[in-house]
């Protein structure tokens, strides 16, 4: 058995053919409801019962690394970690559930996965209040000799 961290754009195909077993034992071997829906981040066990990896087919290079997110003024990103739930980020950020799960389309907030994307929109700092223009006091004049 071998301990398999999916990436992106991994499926259950391509993982069990890199490693030479059909894709029903991993799913099998993982209680995997649908084998159609695996996130990166995930762990699958791989049954290899001593066969090793099969060679990877070249393919294209990796791809390269992608800039920074800059998120608009009002919004952050936040990559979800395994074990976060989207109750956890709402309260560490201070807004709703109904208001991240809305700004990233997610129509399950009980489904996110690890190594997921999310903006996080925040509100703005209180604007301090300006103070009021108080008008100088009248110049002194002395008084007439």
């Amino acid at each position: 058995m071998v301990n398999y961290v999916v990436q992106p754009g991994d499926t259950l195909w391509r993982i069990a053919r890199q490693f030479g077993v059909p894709p029903e034992a991993i799913a099998r071997e993982n209680n995997l409801l649908d084998p159609n829906l695996v996130f990166p981040g995930q762990i699958l066990v791989i049954p290899t019962a001593g066969v090793p990896p099969a060679p990877k087919a070249p393919g294209p290079s990796p791809p390269l690394p992608m800039p920074p997110v800059v998120p608009p003024p009002g919004l952050r990103i936040y990559v979800v970690q395994p074990g976060d739930t989207l109750a956890e980020i709402a309260a560490r950020y201070g807004v709703s559930v109904e208001a991240i799960a809305r700004a990233n389309n997610i129509a399950n907030p009980d489904l996110i996965y690890a190594g997921q994307i999310l903006v996080i929109p925040v509100a703005a700092p209180p604007v301090p209040p300006v103070p009021p223009v108080t008008p100088p006091p009248p110049p002194i004049t002395p008084p007439p000799i």
